[in-house]
């Protein structure tokens, strides 16, 4: 993992789901973001992976179709992810897999 990346892990496990919204969106947070914040807690990951699922959603796509992020919530459960590190590196995994079957 590089500085960066450390340093931006750090920040996905400080930041409140919605400052990291809107710290993204330039200080604008739809109703939507904060709605879909609220359903994701359904799938009980923790806050800090919670984070970084919303990131890689917000970063690879200008909207995010909800519906994929909580079918990768819905993994990530599945999966057991216990914090921010693991979701970082599953959603690096899944990214590099995605890039390769396009």
């Amino acid at each position: 993992m590089t500085d960066e990346e450390r340093k931006l892990l750090q920040y996905l496990k400080e930041v409140s789901a919605p400052q990291l919204l809107k710290d993204m969106s330039g200080g604008k947070v739809l109703g939507a973001d904060l709605r879909a914040v609220g359903k994701l807690r359904i799938y009980r990951l923790p806050d800090d992976a919670i984070n970084v699922l919303l990131y890689c959603a917000k970063l690879n796509m200008n909207t995010p179709d909800y519906r994929d992020v909580y079918k990768t919530a819905a993994r990530w459960r599945r999966l057991r992810v216990k914090n921010a590190e693991e979701a970082f590196e599953l959603a690096k995994k899944e990214y590099s897999l995605d890039q390769q079957n396009k």
